[in-house]
């Protein structure tokens, strides 16, 4: 069987793979779970950038540090439980306040259009490192498992049509 998932392995392309690799079976998709080809959803970063950006220039100038270890905070507090980012606070504090200053400073049209980056380079200190994934056994539980088989002759329409 790893011999024939081998086999099956190196006839697929790159975006194939890559498909197989964040493959997660099931009828419902997972909550919050990107599906293959969908972008992660922003939309709670972008919208607290938004009201960062309304925040009048003195008050914001007054309360920026706060805000960014605020930010910082409730990153960290959706780590699973045990995982400690390796970051400096203070240097942290810094990266996402110049993220923030870089929103601010954005035309409204200019926002628009970097907002999710924007959420994007926040965040991304905050990204658990992916497992490895075996792309054989993938191959074999779900490719080549032999229940698999009627359902692929019937997509194809291999099966006598009666």
């Amino acid at each position: 069987m790893t011999r024939i998932a081998q086999e099956v392995q190196s006839t697929l392309e790159s975006h194939q793979i890559y498909a197989l690799e964040h493959f997660v079976p099931c009828v419902i998709p997972p909550q919050g779970e990107a599906r293959i080809g969908q972008a992660e959803d922003t939309t709670a970063g972008e919208e607290i950038l938004a009201r960062i950006r309304a925040i009048p220039a003195a008050r914001f100038e007054r309360n920026k540090e706060e805000i960014a270890r605020r930010i910082m905070e409730r990153l960290k507090s959706h780590l699973p439980r045990g995982f400690v980012p390796a970051i400096n606070e203070e240097e942290e504090t810094a990266r996402i306040l110049s993220i923030l200053e870089e929103a601010r400073g954005l035309s409204d049209v200019e926002f628009e259009l970097q907002k999710a980056d924007l959420v994007q380079q926040v965040k991304s200190a905050y990204e658990l490192p992916e497992a490895p994934v075996d792309i054989c056994l993938k191959i074999q539980r779900h490719l080549l498992d032999p229940r698999i088989i009627p359902l692929l002759e019937e997509k194809l329409g291999l099966t006598e049509q009666e």
